[in-house]
C-alpha cells in the first residue's frame, strides 16, 4: 500500500509538472493575446434595472443583482474565509499552485478527495473568460491565464475582482449582493459564521444555499469555520460563537 501511495505521489509530481511546464508554454503563446490588465481594473459590472415608484421606493429588480464594493470596504474577515475554504496559499503562490495541482490529481486518481488545485486566481480568470469554450480548452487556458493576473493585478486587486463577480446564488452575483439577498445586511454587518457561510456556497450556490438546503448549508457553513480556526484565522472562542 505504501508503495503505491508514493508511486502515486511521485507520478502526480510528474504530471503536475507536466502540466505546469505546459501551461508555462501556453502562457507565452496566450499573453500577446489577452487584454492589458486595466481592462479588468476597469470592468463595468452588470447592476440590475431598477423600478422605483415616483417617490423613490422600490418595486422590482430585473436580472443579476449586484453590488460592487472595493477591496477596502470588504472585511479583512471576509477574505480571511474565502481564502481558508479555496486557497490557503493565496498570498504565496504566482497564480498557480504546483502543491495544489499535485493534490487534485491524486485524489482525482485515488478518488479521495482532499480539495481541488483550483486557486482564486484561476476561478476569476475562469469567470472572466472562456464561457464558450469546452470544459477541457478552458481548463488549459485557465493556468496561463492565471499567471498573467497574477503578473499584472496585485493580490488585492485579485480577490477584489472575484468577490465581485463570483456567483453566491438567488441571482446574487458578488458579495455585496449576495449580504443583501441572503441576510439583508451590508458586508460589513455579517458575522463570521454568515460570512462562512456564504463562502460555502461557491462550489454548488443553486443547490447548497441556505434557503433551498439549510441543513447542508450549516454543515459545510461549520467546515468553513473549522479551516479558519485550523489555520489560525479565528480563536477558539470565535469558533465556538460562530
Amino acid at each position: 500500500m505504501k508503495k503505491l501511495v508514493k508511486f502515486l505521489f511521485l507520478f502526480g509530481v510528474f504530471c503536475a509538472c507536466g502540466i505546469f511546464m505546459v501551461a508555462a508554454a501556453g502562457y507565452l503563446y496566450l499573453a500577446p493575446q489577452l487584454p492589458p490588465a486595466e481592462t479588468y481594473r476597469n470592468v463595468q459590472l452588470e447592476t440590475p434595472l431598477r423600478i422605483l415608484t415616483a417617490d423613490g421606493m422600490l418595486i422590482e429588480e430585473i436580472g443579476v443583482r449586484r453590488d460592487p464594493l472595493r477591496y477596502e470596504d470588504i472585511p479583512p474577515m471576509m477574505v480571511n474565509a474565502l481564502i481558508a475554504n479555496e486557497d490557503e496559499r493565496f498570498y504565496s503562490h504566482p497564480g498557480v499552485d504546483l502543491r495544489g495541482l499535485i493534490r487534485g490529481f491524486i485524489g482525482f486518481v485515488t478518488g479521495v478527495n482532499r480539495g481541488g488545485g483550483s486557486t482564486i486566481t484561476m476561478q476569476l480568470a475562469n469567470n472572466i473568460s472562456f464561457d464558450s469554450d469546452s470544459v477541457y480548452s478552458r481548463k488549459l487556458k485557465e493556468i496561463p491565464f492565471a499567471l498573467r493576473l497574477q503578473q499584472e493585478l496585485t493580490k488585492e486587486e485579485i480577490l477584489e475582482l472575484y468577490l465581485n463577480l463570483v456567483f453566491f446564488g438567488q441571482g446574487a452575483e458578488g458579495i455585496g449582493a449576495a449580504a443583501a439577498v441572503y441576510y439583508d445586511k451590508q458586508v460589513s454587518e455579517m458575522t463570521i459564521g454568515e460570512m462562512a457561510t456564504m463562502v460555502s456556497l461557491l462550489p454548488c450556490p443553486s443547490v447548497c444555499n441556505p434557503v433551498s438546503s439549510p441543513d447542508r448549508a450549516e454543515r459545510r457553513r461549520n467546515n468553513v469555520i473549522d479551516k479558519m480556526r485550523d489555520q489560525g484565522m479565528i480563536t477558539a472562542a470565535e469558533h465556538a460563537a460562530a
